[in-house]
């Protein structure tokens, strides 16, 4: 067996532990207020860096909390600028899914009904050089079997050239 040590978050003292707090799935809304703060506050590259990892992973697990932080505008613009660029990739990655699935979903009936009249379409002109087949086989000419399959279909000079 290995050392193990269980740390339960809500007991912990926010002004000391507010690092370990940030990474609970259940922060307080004035947890996530000062950690943002203590973020903005540091100066040191390496701090600021160590600092974003610990925002990002707080962020995928409390994302709800940070939009409703920023919509309610008790955020400082400082703050909101700095956390934006962590959190904007989190949000898109649970809204891409959503509209992918919004936009399949108003598609379907489109394709499905291009696809049926391709079908139809398809199954036309297989019957069509059937008809042809067998009024030829019947020993009809092609001057007439043009015109019985151009009166029956409804087609042009055109389309009768891909026929007869």
């Amino acid at each position: 067996m290995f050392p193990t040590q269980i740390i339960v978050t809500k007991e912990l003292e926010s002004d000391a532990h507010i690092w370990l707090k940030a990474l609970s799935d259940r922060i307080e809304k004035r947890d996530m207020e000062e950690l943002l703060t203590r973020i903005s506050r540091l100066t040191e590259q390496g701090d600021r860096e160590l600092a974003d990892s610990v925002l990002e992973v707080s962020a995928q697990v409390n994302w709800e909390m940070l939009e409703e932080l920023r919509g309610d505008g008790s955020m400082s613009e400082a703050l909101l600028e700095m956390f934006m660029p962590i959190v904007e990739p989190l949000v898109e990655a649970r809204i891409e899914p959503i509209i992918e699935a919004r936009v399949e979903a108003r598609m379907e009936p489109i394709i499905e009904a291009r696809i049926e009249k391709r079908v139809i379409k398809e199954g036309l002109k297989k019957g069509i050089r059937g008809t042809v087949e067998v009024l030829r086989d019947l020993g009809h000419e092609d001057v007439e079997i043009r015109q019985i399959i151009q009166k029956k279909y409804d087609l042009s000079d055109e389309e009768m050239a891909e026929y007869v």
